[in-house]
């Protein structure tokens, strides 16, 4: 297969060596767009600035399994593999993996700043003169790439490419939030699904029991929204909450 001449796509994401010279290298990986759920942009918080810097204490954590310089950070990997991406635009989150086999691969998103995100691609893709998730071949670029009138299938691709913010995300002070505590007995429920009712973005508690729901739809000053909270173990939760516009409302729940 020869290589198709480079779209505006894989100029902007690709070094020219990888593009001009190594034509297989696209034919055996694929590149990944990641989006910030927030700012509905490509870019997101707490990446490393040094690519290199990124590749030692990836193989130091695969080395000795001692991740805690990763912690501080946002990362990218495939799961089960020593493989980072093997370029990267500090503009924005674009990363290619090259040099795999056929089949299913796990990309692993991890960070203090955002929930935890797998996205499963498989190899071959459909679109083989540009392999990449998501595939905007699919979206209609008539129209912005995070319209609502998108594609499903466009659509689908991209909210599994998007990372929704932990309770460490640095919200700017004029943000809209409700945040609380998930509790069971007392203690601190980790595992439990919160969400504002109508909405399909959710957060999930780690052993703090901590949760953050951020809004953008808020009216005026303010507006009564739902938020409920759900376990695997317990039964549902709900409450109204009075969200206040640019400000942040506590709201804490309790499951029998």
């Amino acid at each position: 297969m020869t290589a198709a001449n480079p779209s505006f796509i894989e100029s902007l994401i690709l070094s020219p060596a990888l593009v001009e010279l190594q034509p297989v290298a696209r034919q055996l990986g694929f590149a990944v767009q990641l989006f910030d759920a927030f700012t509905r942009k490509n870019f997101l918080t707490g990446t490393y600035d040094d690519d290199a810097r990124e590749q030692a204490d990836q193989a130091y954590a695969d080395r000795t399994g001692d991740g805690s310089h990763l912690a501080r950070y946002t990362t990218v990997r495939l799961a089960g593999r020593s493989l980072v991406p093997v370029f990267k635009r500090t503009a924005g989150t674009y990363l290619l993996f090259v040099d795999l086999p056929a089949g299913a691969h796990t990309i692993e998103v991890r960070s203090p700043y955002y929930q935890p995100l797998d996205i499963v691609v498989t190899l071959p893709m459909a679109n083989l003169t540009w392999p990449a998730f998501p595939d905007v071949t699919l979206a209609n670029e008539d129209v912005p790439l995070d319209s609502a009138t998108q594609p499903i299938a466009y659509r689908t691709q991209r909210t599994a490419a998007t990372l929704l913010p932990s309770t460490r995300y640095p919200f700017p002070q004029d943000a809209t939030l409700v945040r609380g505590t998930i509790r069971s007995g007392g203690a601190a429920l980790a595992g439990a699904t919160v969400t504002r009712l109508g909405d399909a973005r959710t957060y999930v508690t780690d052993g703090a029991g901590d949760y953050v729901l951020f809004l953008t739809d808020i009216p005026g000053v303010g507006g009564s929204v739902t938020v409920q909270a759900t376990h695997p173990s317990h039964p549902l939760a709900s409450t109204a909450v009075q969200a206040l516009r640019g400000m942040t409302v506590l709201q804490d729940l309790t499951l029998a």
